[in-house]
């Protein structure tokens, strides 16, 4: 009985496998590349917002 059931579901089983497959990173890495910018300065305020967290 339980052969029969699991070849019943073999193909829903498959699919929804094949959902949960991640995507590879190399394929996202960089695709924001070109979209925004980065301030030079971005860091030069991190004691200061460490220190209000009091993590300073």
């Amino acid at each position: 009985m339980a052969s029969a059931l699991t070849e019943f579901a073999k193909p829903e089983i498959d699919n929804f496998m094949e959902s949960l497959q991640v995507e590879s990173t190399s394929k996202r890495i960089g695709i924001a590349e070109g979209k925004f910018v980065v301030l030079d300065d971005f860091d030069d305020c991190n004691d200061e917002i460490a220190e209000m967290f009091g993590a300073g």
